[in-house]
């Protein structure tokens, strides 16, 4: 499959939103927190919502946890060759996807980048582990 055209409508500031269950995130001692594991990073047509979209519709990304919530910046999505596109669906106005092979890498890459939106209950911590 070629690649697909990247979607420049959506700004490189723009928030896209991933929701995890709460068996999604680990400890990384690394970076002192908790963060989603790689593999949630891991699909070719992988689903985000649009966070240009869901403000333009008066909505919060609290209003599309389910039950956890993550967000990457196109800017990271792009920077490691990743194309973004607009995915509207009939459940979910906002929905897009982000486009590309997700090496081990890039999916790290993602995992380091993610900024924990609404995260899991109760949180992951290292004495946990």
């Amino acid at each position: 499959m070629p690649d697909p055209e990247d979607d420049r409508s959506v700004q490189d500031a723009c928030r896209l939103y991933r929701w995890l269950g709460h068996e999604d995130f680990k400890w990384d001692h690394n970076l002192a927190r908790a963060r989603p594991t790689s593999a949630v990073f891991q699909h070719d047509e992988m689903s985000v919502v649009l966070g240009d979209t869901l403000a333009a519709s008066g909505r919060k990304p609290v209003d599309v946890a389910n039950p956890c919530l993550v967000s990457l910046e196109a800017r990271c999505v792009r920077a490691r060759g990743q194309t973004i596109r607009r995915d509207p669906a009939d459940d979910e106005p906002a929905h897009g996807l982000v486009l590309g092979r997700k090496t081990g890498s890039v999916r790290n890459a993602f995992a380091r980048c993610a900024a924990l939106v609404v995260g899991p209950d109760p949180p992951v911590h290292p004495a946990r582990v």
